[in-house]
């Protein structure tokens, strides 16, 4: 069984790899959608993160990083649409954004929040303090 089934098994979701463009896995009502798409050098994270074990969800994706650690030499961007996510899933997000960091030159974060979500908007700012990593920050409505 190859690994990607697996982690779609433990996680009652389906994962699609399309090649070597990219790695995808679709939203679920508790964790988000993921698109790692190796030829823009992006990657994308949209909707709610509070899997019940968030260590078994994100290690596989940041092993996917790390194998094609190539792929993102010289410049990456993530772009990250949570509306919500828990405590374990913070420490495991703030893991992600080492792996990028460690793995390219030049990093762009786009932190998308809700409008009004002030909270939000000061998680992204302590993230971008703790990682000394400049984000750019934007209302969902500029997402669409």
């Amino acid at each position: 069984m190859l690994k990607d089934q697996k982690f779609a098994e433990a996680h009652n979701t389906t994962v699609t790899t399309a090649g070597t463009e990219g790695f995808y896995v679709p939203p679920t009502r508790i964790t988000p959608e993921i698109i790692l798409d190796f030829d823009e050098r992006t990657i994308e994270l949209k909707g709610v993160s509070s899997p019940e074990n968030s260590l078994d969800f994100y290690n596989p994706i940041v092993k996917q990083l790390r194998d094609r650690q190539a792929e993102l030499e010289g410049f990456a961007q993530i772009k990250m649409a949570l509306v919500y996510f828990n405590t374990s899933s913070s420490k495991c997000l703030i893991n992600l954004f080492k792996t990028v960091q460690s793995l390219t030159t030049n990093l762009k974060v786009q932190w998308f929040y809700e409008e009004y979500d002030e909270d939000m908007v000061e998680t992204g700012e302590d993230f971008s303090e703790l990682l000394d990593i400049p984000f750019e920050y934007h209302e969902m409505t500029d997402l669409l």
